[in-house]
């Protein structure tokens, strides 16, 4: 009886080494939490990565771990039993968590992806669109997915443009990436100067002359209210010819400086106001630390960079328009009229009953 067991269990770990070869053993302690949080806890332990679609598991269900010194594969095996999951590994460190159910009317599609060089490009995302199935590229660019008939495959990777491909009697498809240039190549104003798009890492964002607000617009900071996120613009108090005031990062007590930064046609610390909102092309607004890295003190509560326009070849153009408002008073603080006054006792009476509040303020036309 022994020797039985022994055999058996000297089996089971010849086909565990088949399957994984040097397993890395891990230890989790995790109670009543999502599956995609044990593995993301796998990720940080070990050097697999897993492929999967961020909806691919029900919100509602939760997972208890509790292993000392286990095999990943074990660990796979009690969160993804009776979940209707399953995984399998695509590569040496890449493993893909599937659907366990197959439909019949299903077939398995194998096929190569590669770069418009012909080299092999690995982590490639084929999915099927319109579902949850999906997989990714090996380090030779092959892929497996189990796709209905008719399916549409999609192809995505960082950097390249998203391809699709309709499926057809062939279970054998090569697929060529293109490059996105024009993504990665594009140029963004930075407070050096100009930047293609894979340098830039901060919180930019750009508001073109053709996004702003429209209307009749007699301050810069008109053209923003609304169109960047974390900027609040506000004219506190009743005075109508007041500036407005702009929040970016916040308060800060350094320098006493609270708002942001002014950088007109690299002038820095221009005022908001000392442009023409109509000659405007461009606004960059600089909302993360790098603006202070950059700047200095003065950039600690954000950078705003107007670029304006600048003249060009071609034939002279003449753009002209009009536009009017018109602004009273919402309302006015309660108080007491003169015959209410009279009543106080208080004072002298000189007969008059003017309300100042009207007589002091009128519709503005503009």
């Amino acid at each position: 009886m022994k020797l039985t067991f022994l055999f058996i269990l000297i089996s089971c770990l010849n086909v565990s080494a088949n399957g994984y070869g040097q397993e890395i053993k891990i230890s989790l302690s995790m109670k009543e939490v999502a599956v995609g949080q044990v593995l993301r806890a796998i990720e940080k332990k070990t050097v697999y990565k897993f492929v999967y679609a961020d909806d691919f598991f029900p919100s509602q269900l939760k997972v208890t771990v509790e292993v000392k010194e286990a095999p990943v594969s074990s660990i796979l095996e009690l969160i993804l039993n009776h979940t209707g999951f399953t995984f399998r590994k695509v590569d040496e460190d890449l493993i893909v968590i599937t659907s366990v159910r197959p439909d019949p009317l299903q077939r398995e599609i194998r096929g190569v992806v590669t770069a418009a060089s012909g080299q092999p490009m690995e982590g490639v995302t084929v999915a099927v669109q319109n579902s949850t199935v999906q997989t990714a590229t090996n380090s030779n660019g092959q892929f497996t997915i189990n796709a209905p008939q008719n399916a549409v495959l999609v192809f995505s990777y960082v950097g390249y443009h998203t391809q699709t491909f309709a499926l057809d009697a062939s279970n054998t498809i090569n697929i060529v990436m293109e490059e996105s240039v024009r993504d990665l190549s594009e140029v963004v104003v930075v407070g050096y100067g100009t930047r293609k798009r894979r340098e830039v890492t901060n919180a930019i964002t750009t508001i073109n002359a053709s996004e702003f607000n429209k209307g009749n617009i007699s301050n810069v900071a008109q053209l923003l209210q609304g169109k960047v996120a974390g900027l609040s613009i506000s004219r506190p108090g009743g005075d109508p010819n007041a500036d407005f005031t702009l929040r970016l990062r916040g308060l800060s007590t350094l320098g006493s400086n609270a708002q942001p930064l002014i950088v007109l046609d690299d002038q820095i610390g221009a005022d908001v106001n000392a442009v023409d909102p109509n000659d405007i092309k461009s606004i960059d607004v600089l909302k993360d630390g790098a603006a202070a890295a950059i700047y200095g003190t003065r950039g600690s509560a954000g950078v705003i960079i107007i670029t304006t326009r600048s003249g060009g070849s071609g034939a002279p153009k003449i753009a002209y328009s009009a536009s009017g408002t018109a602004e009273k008073a919402a309302r006015f603080t309660s108080h007491m009229n003169a015959a209410e006054y009279r009543k106080q006792g208080a004072g002298n009476d000189y007969g008059g009953s003017t309300d100042w509040d009207k007589e002091i303020t009128r519709t503005a036309v503009s």
